[in-house]
């Protein structure tokens, strides 16, 4: 944001500030309850907050070292930080004199706040005007914190740019490499969170660099970025580490089994022909380290799972055993209820999910029979 633009919204904040300044002390004049108060109270103070913050964050364009911020804007940028000091000082006296007379609860400003304005007097101000200053603070019960440490404002410099761009590309880079000598085999959802972090690494160390770079990427989706982004969206969409290629993946064979949609714990997975087997964990995931060379072109595992009467064999070829397996088996449920047949109270109710078709039918059948034995209604339904 420039200089002329940053003015013209200071000048802005500082109209609407003083326009709903005048126009609700005008309405105090009147007879206000004490809820009306609380709402001009409130009006003011917005409106003064939105003002000192915007000029607050501009202090950090009058401090960096752009070479067109000449001594006398930096001059003229003071001279206005000391009549905004009057005009903050004005706005707690108006804030606190409603407090007083309608009984309201006190606003009070934060330990933090004007800090910015505050560093600034530390840099620009002589020893005796920043003591006129802080004594002004202190009379009207503004916390001077920053004035007393001596603080003083500083904005980042391309020096502070260019050392943090390292820094950050640096410890991303760090992150990586121990994920992935710790990750093992990776899941596709950790191989995105790899390919971001190397993204954003390469992004970091490209915003330290002079120069500018655009690009534009119309698959899979259109992107058109520049500078830094624009090696992030290179990077990302380039792969150049396909994490899943590494020795030690193509050494395991690992996937999750989903019960219908859900990840099923507990299912054994043999490979008989490897003479192996291993179980789901609670997540629904398995992995098992394999010699590949054993496998041939394809390889047969059978999946078993007393409680949801699964017993099932599926074939994967190699190349499929090398990415990570999403294997899903049917889910098969039904609910049924059992009824007075007089009353047609509801006297059974009962819920059950297989991954087998003749278990569903096995047991409705057995539902049904011992319900009709007792003389009940019985009603099932196959969801």
């Amino acid at each position: 944001m420039n200089i002329e633009v940053t003015e013209e919204k200071i000048e802005l904040f500082k109209k609407e500030y003083k326009n709903t300044l005048n126009q609700k002390l005008e309405e105090l004049k009147g007879n206000v309850s004490k809820d009306k108060a609380n709402e001009i109270k409130k009006a003011i103070h917005d409106k003064g907050v939105d003002f000192f913050n915007f000029f607050e964050k501009s202090l950090d364009i009058y401090n960096s070292d752009d070479p067109l911020i000449t001594e006398d804007y930096k001059n003229k940028k003071y001279e206005d930080v000391l009549n905004i000091i009057d005009t903050i000082i004005k706005h707690w006296q108006v804030i606190r004199t409603i407090d007083e007379k309608f009984g309201l609860v006190k606003t009070v400003p934060s330990r933090n706040a004007y800090g910015a304005i505050q560093r600034s007097i530390n840099k620009n101000a002589t020893r005796r005007e920043r003591k006129e200053i802080c004594k002004k603070f202190k009379e009207n019960k503004l916390y001077t914190d920053v004035l007393d440490s001596g603080k003083k404002h500083t904005n980042m410099t391309k020096k502070h740019l260019i050392a943090y761009g390292v820094i950050a590309g640096t410890l991303f880079l760090v992150a990586l490499l121990i994920i992935v000598l710790v990750v093992e085999c990776p899941t596709p959802a950790q191989e995105r969170i790899f390919l971001v972090i190397l993204a954003l690494a390469a992004a970091a160390f490209a915003a330290t660099i002079p120069g500018f770079i655009t690009v534009e990427i119309k698959h899979p989706i259109a992107v058109s970025a520049g500078g830094a982004l624009a090696v992030f969206v290179i990077v990302f969409f380039s792969k150049p580490a396909q994490i899943s290629t590494f020795t030690d993946c193509e050494r395991s064979i690992a996937g999750t089994v989903y019960f219908g949609d859900t990840p099923q714990e507990g299912v054994e997975l043999n490979f008989v022909k490897l003479n192996q087997n291993t179980n789901t964990n609670q997540s629904g995931n398995f992995h098992l380290a394999v010699d590949f060379r054993a496998i041939g072109d394809e390889l047969t595992m059978r999946l078993t799972h007393k409680e949801i009467a699964l017993d099932t064999s599926m074939t994967f070829t190699a190349e499929q055993l090398k990415n990570r397996l999403e294997i899903k088996v049917a889910r098969y449920c039904v609910g049924c209820t059992q009824r007075d047949s007089v009353t047609n109270a509801l006297l059974n109710e009962k819920s059950k999910c297989y991954a087998s078709k003749d278990r569903i039918g096995r047991y409705i059948e057995g539902f049904t029979a011992a319900g009709r034995k007792k003389g009940r209604i019985v009603k099932c339904q196959v969801k």
